[in-house]
């Protein structure tokens, strides 16, 4: 006990110097000039890209690896399978280092961005005051939800079930919690809102959060209500956080001079608010499914007997399979948020895509294709250990063949930045006559579906691998 009262005390205090740092900001709030400063004369920049961009790592590990393991615990539970159970705890287990870890980052982060940039932070502070207290209170929620459900694995399995009144009771919460869903998804309350925010809401959080109160009647499911209600911290945390970053890139409830005219609700509601949401929701999920695998394919390596290497051999297999069921919808999700982008600046969108950023959705397009290609290639090596699967060996060549071509054609950039000397001795035209067409979005947009139908496929292959048909197709009589 003592042990989960000290890792808990480690997130606990980051929280704490967070709120008093969100404190001590606002007399900065009232500075005119902005004020920037440097740390140990590094740029300020970089030093808070470089531990931004390690929490957010660390965070969508933490926030990743909880949603596919409820769902496979929950498997276990319902098929009486000791075996997902048993997965789902191994996956567990791997965020009780991590967990410490993103809140230590996050506390750096907090003294990087208030000290280095008083007046901005400042400023933000003074408007979403509210929301920050509402994510360190939500912080202290998320953390007794993962201790109690991780240390609590082996102590709630019973499943003898409750008595009559008190599954009554939690059903008739379910039912309840869920008809508000249903009213507060057709608009019944709540404050004014877009479509998709209000989906987001209903999809992840009210209905869960019913669901889970429904399947109450034993200590077992008990549990798995706890891993939902940890789920849903975790989203929210994550969606008050976005929040922040969405109406630094599309301010709503401002005027021109960014004095809040609005509410808080508008300021916190901004256009891009949600579609960042959900594009960082599928990309955590592929990212905590991805790591999860690294793991597990570490551990294969380590193991000394064949049950191991079995067991470690399906967990990457699982693992894998939640990545792909990720990857697959996010780039649709990246539609959603580029439109979102360009709807409330075509100039930023421009600048993201054919500017200064223009390269980096080059290098974004290297590691998305190869990410695909890697999962493909994972899948066929499982299938050289499937009995059966060679029937589907001559597939392959063709599903890489599009693989290629179609990775190809996602890399080819419309233009290059040149300098006016380079594009002198390249005839005066930074496009290439033919190739330039494969950069404008129609050619990106047609072989990432092909991408994704290729994945699609070899998925299909993999699954069917280990299928017989039940009449042979030579049989006498056919």
């Amino acid at each position: 006990m003592k042990q989960v009262v000290n890792r808990i005390s480690k997130p606990g205090a980051m929280m704490a110097l967070f709120a008093l740092l969100v404190v001590v900001a606002f007399p900065a709030f009232a500075l005119e000039p902005s004020e920037y400063r440097q740390f140990m004369g590094l740029d300020s920049r970089k030093l808070v890209w470089f531990l931004a961009q390690l929490h957010l790592f660390f965070g969508a590990f933490v926030l990743g690896v909880p949603l596919f393991a409820v769902i496979i615990e929950i498997v276990g539970w319902r098929g009486g399978d000791a075996k997902f159970d048993k997965l789902a705890y191994e996956f567990t287990s791997l965020l009780s280092v991590a967990y410490a870890t993103t809140a230590a980052l996050g506390g750096l982060l907090a003294f990087a961005l208030f000290t280095l940039y008083p007046s901005f932070m400042g400023y933000m502070a003074g408007i979403f005051k509210d929301v920050m207290f509402m994510y360190a209170l939500l912080f202290f929620v998320e953390t007794f939800c993962l201790y109690m459900y991780y240390y609590g694995w082996h102590w709630m399995k019973g499943t003898r079930p409750f008595n009559n009144t008190t599954q009554w009771i939690f059903k008739g919460l379910g039912i309840a919690v869920l008809i508000v869903a249903a009213v507060f998804f057709f608009g019944g309350f709540g404050p004014d809102m877009r479509g998709d925010t209000r989906t987001f809401m209903t999809v992840l959080y009210l209905v869960p959060f019913g669901i889970g109160l429904f399947l109450i009647r034993d200590p077992k499911s008990s549990h798995v209500m706890i891993g939902i209600m940890l789920n849903i911290a975790g989203v929210a945390l994550m969606q008050l956080s976005n929040s922040w970053a969405g109406f630094m890139m599309s301010p709503a409830g401002v005027d021109e001079d960014g004095v809040l005219t609005g509410s808080l609700w508008t300021a916190f509601e901004n256009i891009l608010a949600t579609p960042v949401a959900i594009h960082r929701m599928l990309g955590n999920l592929a990212f905590g499914g991805l790591v999860a695998g690294a793991y597990a394919a570490v551990k294969f390596i380590g193991a000394r007997t064949p049950e191991e290497k079995a067991h470690y051999d399906w967990m990457g297999y699982i693992s894998n399979f939640v990545a792909l069921c990720a990857l697959i919808p996010l780039p649709f999700a990246g539609y959603y948020l580029g439109r979102e982008v360009y709807s409330q600046s075509a100039v930023m969108g421009n600048n993201m895509m054919g500017g200064d950023f223009s390269w980096t959705f080059i290098m974004q397009a290297i590691l998305v294709g190869s990410l695909f290609i890697i999962s493909n290639y994972y899948l066929w090596s499982g299938m050289t250990r499937i009995p059966g699967a060679q029937r589907y060996y001559k597939f392959i060549k063709w599903i890489l063949g599009a693989l290629i071509i179609s990775f190809a054609v996602w890399l080819t950039p419309h233009n290059l930045p040149l300098t006016a000397l380079e594009v002198g001795e390249m005839g005066g035209s930074q496009y290439h006559p033919t190739l330039k067409f494969l950069g404008l979005m129609p050619a990106p947009n047609a072989v990432v579906n092909l991408i994704i139908l290729s994945t699609s496929i070899s998925f299909r292959l993999s699954r069917r691998g280990d299928h017989t048909a039940a009449v042979s197709s030579t049989a006498p009589g056919a």
